[in-house]
């Protein structure tokens, strides 16, 4: 049952991350990175965790993926909102 979870989830976040990377292409640009922040972050900084493999096993368009594990960053609100400033 876990192991069905932790796949439904890695699905999900793959899903996430296409639909995140779309966005950029239809605006013409490319995502330098995905940082991964807060509580997510820091369940992800366990490579040994069974989520962390299987995110980590896919490319997503030779995107790097940073963790942040600093709760005070929301780093990917702040990543879209300077993206739209600049619009």
């Amino acid at each position: 049952f876990a192991k069905n979870i932790i796949e439904k989830a890695s699905k999900a976040f793959s899903f996430l991350i296409d639909k995140r990377t779309e966005f950029f292409h239809c605006h013409n640009a490319k995502p330098e990175k995905i940082v991964i922040g807060q509580r997510l972050g820091k369940i992800l900084s366990d490579k040994s965790n069974p989520l962390s493999k299987l995110i980590f096993q896919n490319n997503y368009y030779d995107i790097s993926i940073e963790i942040s594990t600093d709760r005070s960053t929301a780093a990917l609100g702040a990543a879209y909102k300077a993206y739209d400033q600049q619009k």
